[in-house]
């Protein structure tokens, strides 16, 4: 199980997400080709990790209780007479 830390600083990267996607779009940056370059990648990798977090806690792995149970062995292992 995650711990409160863990929803803390997941909710942090999607809030971070989105101030930073709005801000970009309502004060766009007036800086130089390079650096809109570089703020752009950035701006990708955080939305890669909001979607990470996303998935993470609503993915199709969030209802799951824990491990799986091992396959059972099939006959020809299991040494039945």
């Amino acid at each position: 199980m995650i711990g409160p830390l863990g929803y803390a600083i997941g909710l942090l990267v999607v809030i971070a997400y989105v101030i930073v996607v709005f801000s970009y779009i309502h004060y766009p940056p007036t800086a130089s080709g390079e650096i809109l370059q570089v703020l752009s990648v950035l701006i990708g990798n955080l939305g890669n990790m909001a979607g990470l977090v996303v998935g993470y806690y609503f993915g199709s792995s969030a209802g799951a209780k824990g491990p799986t149970p091992a396959e059972p062995p099939r006959a020809q292992e299991r040494n039945v007479p």
